[in-house]
């Protein structure tokens, strides 16, 4: 595998669960298409299928996790305090950052400003699935610039 990438995105309070870890299912899969390894957080340590996990350790593994990540790919339609705590570290340990938001969603307009003044953010606003997929492959393969 080429590169980590930690697939960030709200864990806690969804408003689709099945929706949303089928859509970080697809960003890890377009990740591999190109041979990064994804690192999925809601596999390891979902706070409803792993439950019984203490919060300590949830840390440690995720963190970890991104510390040894060379990328963040971060969902950020739905608010979410971890996903907000991992673009901070990321940005301020000098981690690329590729922020994917749905074109119909109201990300929080303090990540959004976050991410745009950080030479290590780049913010993709997508139609569907498929644009989304498309805007990242086009990102990995250093064709667009997307900030």
């Amino acid at each position: 595998m080429d590169m980590k990438i930690y697939i960030s995105g709200p864990l806690k309070v969804l408003s689709n669960r099945e929706k949303f870890h089928r859509f970080y299912e697809f960003l890890a899969s377009v990740c591999r298409e190109y041979g990064h390894e994804p690192y999925m957080p809601h596999q390891k340590s979902d706070p409803v299928f792993h439950k019984d996990l203490p919060y300590k350790q949830v840390f440690q593994m995720d963190i970890d996790n991104l510390l040894n990540s060379k990328k963040i790919l971060a969902v950020i339609d739905e608010p979410s305090t971890g996903v907000g705590a991992e673009i901070g570290i990321a940005l301020e340990k000098g981690i690329n950052v590729i922020a994917v938001y749905h074109h119909q969603s109201e990300p929080s307009r303090f990540i959004l400003g976050l991410l745009e003044r950080s030479p290590h953010a780049t913010i993709i606003q997508y139609n569907d699935e498929l644009d989304c997929g498309e805007k990242i492959r086009l990102l990995i393969e250093k064709k667009i610039e997307l900030i």
